[in-house]
Protein backbone atom coordinates (compact mmCIF):
# COMPACT_ATOMS: atom_id res chain seq x y z
CA UNK A 1 0.00 0.00 0.00
CA UNK A 2 1.39 3.43 -0.68
CA UNK A 3 2.73 5.58 1.78
CA UNK A 4 0.49 8.88 3.00
CA UNK A 5 3.77 10.68 1.60
CA UNK A 6 3.66 8.67 -1.81
CA UNK A 7 -0.33 10.21 -1.87
CA UNK A 8 0.73 13.44 -1.05
CA UNK A 9 3.21 13.16 -4.33
CA UNK A 10 0.71 12.18 -6.85
CA UNK A 11 -2.01 14.54 -5.56
CA UNK A 12 0.56 16.90 -6.47
CA UNK A 13 1.56 15.40 -9.72
CA UNK A 14 -2.41 15.49 -10.67
CA UNK A 15 -2.83 18.93 -9.81
CA UNK A 16 0.71 19.82 -11.81
CA UNK A 17 -1.21 17.99 -15.02
CA UNK A 18 -4.15 19.84 -14.34
CA UNK A 19 -2.68 23.50 -14.52
CA UNK A 20 -0.27 22.03 -17.23
CA UNK A 21 -3.11 22.29 -19.58
CA UNK A 22 -4.35 25.56 -20.70
CA UNK A 23 -7.86 26.38 -19.46
CA UNK A 24 -8.84 28.95 -22.11
CA UNK A 25 -7.10 27.26 -25.02
CA UNK A 26 -7.73 23.24 -24.28
CA UNK A 27 -9.96 20.56 -26.15
CA UNK A 28 -9.03 18.42 -23.17
CA UNK A 29 -11.07 20.17 -20.36
CA UNK A 30 -12.39 16.90 -19.21
CA UNK A 31 -8.68 16.08 -18.82
CA UNK A 32 -8.41 19.24 -16.40
CA UNK A 33 -11.14 18.26 -14.47
CA UNK A 34 -10.65 14.34 -14.18
CA UNK A 35 -6.95 15.55 -13.42
CA UNK A 36 -8.00 17.39 -10.77
CA UNK A 37 -10.40 15.02 -8.96
CA UNK A 38 -7.55 12.54 -9.07
CA UNK A 39 -5.42 15.15 -6.77
CA UNK A 40 -8.11 15.76 -4.32
CA UNK A 41 -8.78 11.90 -4.13
CA UNK A 42 -5.07 11.41 -3.41
CA UNK A 43 -5.16 14.36 -0.64
CA UNK A 44 -7.81 12.16 0.58
CA UNK A 45 -6.16 8.84 0.69
CA UNK A 46 -2.81 10.61 2.40
CA UNK A 47 -5.22 11.55 5.16
CA UNK A 48 -6.61 8.07 5.49
CA UNK A 49 -3.36 6.08 5.40
CA UNK A 50 -1.85 8.68 7.98
CA UNK A 51 -4.63 7.89 10.12
CA UNK A 52 -4.88 3.87 9.60
CA UNK A 53 -8.02 3.83 7.73
CA UNK A 54 -7.56 3.07 4.03
CA UNK A 55 -8.14 -0.53 4.65
CA UNK A 56 -10.18 -0.56 1.14
CA UNK A 57 -9.78 0.85 -2.74
CA UNK A 58 -12.43 2.02 -4.46
CA UNK A 59 -14.54 5.11 -4.81
CA UNK A 60 -17.38 3.34 -2.75
CA UNK A 61 -14.80 2.86 0.14
CA UNK A 62 -13.45 6.61 0.14
CA UNK A 63 -17.74 8.28 -0.48
CA UNK A 64 -18.02 6.42 2.70
CA UNK A 65 -15.11 7.84 4.55
CA UNK A 66 -15.77 11.65 3.18
CA UNK A 67 -19.38 11.18 4.40
CA UNK A 68 -18.90 9.31 7.79
CA UNK A 69 -15.18 10.64 9.07
CA UNK A 70 -16.38 13.46 11.42
CA UNK A 71 -12.41 15.24 10.62
CA UNK A 72 -13.73 14.30 6.56
CA UNK A 73 -17.12 15.92 6.65
CA UNK A 74 -16.29 19.59 6.15
CA UNK A 75 -14.89 18.58 2.69
CA UNK A 76 -17.35 15.87 1.65
CA UNK A 77 -20.03 17.99 -0.01
CA UNK A 78 -16.92 19.27 -2.49
CA UNK A 79 -15.30 16.00 -2.78
CA UNK A 80 -18.73 14.31 -3.97
CA UNK A 81 -19.16 17.26 -6.44
CA UNK A 82 -15.70 16.73 -7.56
CA UNK A 83 -16.30 12.77 -8.19
CA UNK A 84 -19.92 13.90 -9.74
CA UNK A 85 -18.04 16.47 -12.21
CA UNK A 86 -15.41 13.93 -12.91
CA UNK A 87 -17.83 11.04 -13.67
CA UNK A 88 -19.48 12.92 -15.94
CA UNK A 89 -17.23 14.40 -18.23
CA UNK A 90 -15.60 10.85 -18.22
CA UNK A 91 -19.38 9.31 -18.92
CA UNK A 92 -21.80 11.21 -19.98
CA UNK A 93 -19.68 13.42 -21.78
CA UNK A 94 -20.64 16.53 -20.31
CA UNK A 95 -18.50 19.23 -21.25
CA UNK A 96 -16.55 21.60 -18.81
CA UNK A 97 -15.99 25.45 -20.06
CA UNK A 98 -13.08 27.58 -18.48
CA UNK A 99 -15.70 29.64 -16.70
CA UNK A 100 -17.31 26.10 -15.12
CA UNK A 101 -13.88 24.86 -14.19
CA UNK A 102 -12.61 28.43 -12.89
CA UNK A 103 -16.10 28.57 -10.94
CA UNK A 104 -17.22 24.78 -9.75
CA UNK A 105 -13.86 23.13 -9.63
CA UNK A 106 -11.31 25.34 -8.67
CA UNK A 107 -12.45 26.34 -5.39
CA UNK A 108 -13.55 22.67 -4.39
CA UNK A 109 -10.04 21.79 -5.36
CA UNK A 110 -8.47 24.44 -2.71
CA UNK A 111 -11.11 23.97 -0.40
CA UNK A 112 -9.97 19.99 -0.10
CA UNK A 113 -6.22 20.37 -0.53
CA UNK A 114 -6.04 23.24 2.17
CA UNK A 115 -8.19 21.51 4.73
CA UNK A 116 -6.57 18.01 3.93
CA UNK A 117 -2.79 19.79 4.38
CA UNK A 118 -4.25 21.53 7.95
CA UNK A 119 -5.24 18.07 8.90
CA UNK A 120 -1.95 16.65 8.20
CA UNK A 121 0.18 19.22 9.61
CA UNK A 122 -2.05 19.10 12.70
CA UNK A 123 -1.53 15.56 12.92
CA UNK A 124 2.65 15.57 12.43
CA UNK A 125 2.97 18.41 14.72
CA UNK A 126 1.30 16.90 17.77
Amino acid sequence: MPTSQQHIERAKRNQRFAEHLDLDTSEFRDWIVTGYFYSVLHWIDAYLVRENRKTEDGHAFRNTQTNNLKELTPISRAYRKLYSYSRNVRYELVDFTAEDIRRDVLPKVREIREYVERLLASRTSN
